[in-house]
């Protein structure tokens, strides 16, 4: 997948153009850079309305997405287009964010998501009730 940016595209465009191809993933974006294999600091995490520009795009960008890319890759390129990205993969009903699995591909960690979504089931009866 290809994905042309410009600046006055939001953020939150951004992910949901990501969504549709890997719908198991998701993409934060942060005012600054994380070293490979450590987490950003949730302090840094911009908020999904702001525009690329106000991100810290320049100019337009085009990032090619291929499902063999691993993450780390993918958070490179967007650093191409001075942009901080994370991807995060779902599990079960949270968001994790890939820090220990940069190394995986796109492919993979759907493959993992996909797993963790054939797992997790949610039955109600396994709950307390406090109605009673």
């Amino acid at each position: 997948m290809k994905l042309y940016l410009t600046p006055p595209m939001t953020l939150q465009q951004v992910n949901e153009a990501f969504q549709k191809e890997f719908r198991f993933l998701k993409l934060a974006f942060f005012k600054k850079t994380h070293m490979p294999g450590e987490p950003s600091s949730k302090e840094d995490m911009l908020d999904n309305s702001l525009t690329l520009e106000q991100a810290g795009l320049q100019k337009s960008c085009e990032i090619n997405l291929e499902e063999n890319m691993q993450v780390s890759r993918v958070e490179e390129a967007f650093k191409k287009c001075n942009l901080y990205a994370q991807v995060f993969r779902k599990s079960g009903n949270i968001w994790l964010e890939t820090t220990k699995t940069d190394h995986y591909t796109l492919k993979e960690q759907m493959e993992e998501a996909k797993e963790s979504e054939t797992q997790y089931t949610y039955n109600p009866h396994n709950f307390a009730d406090d109605r009673e």
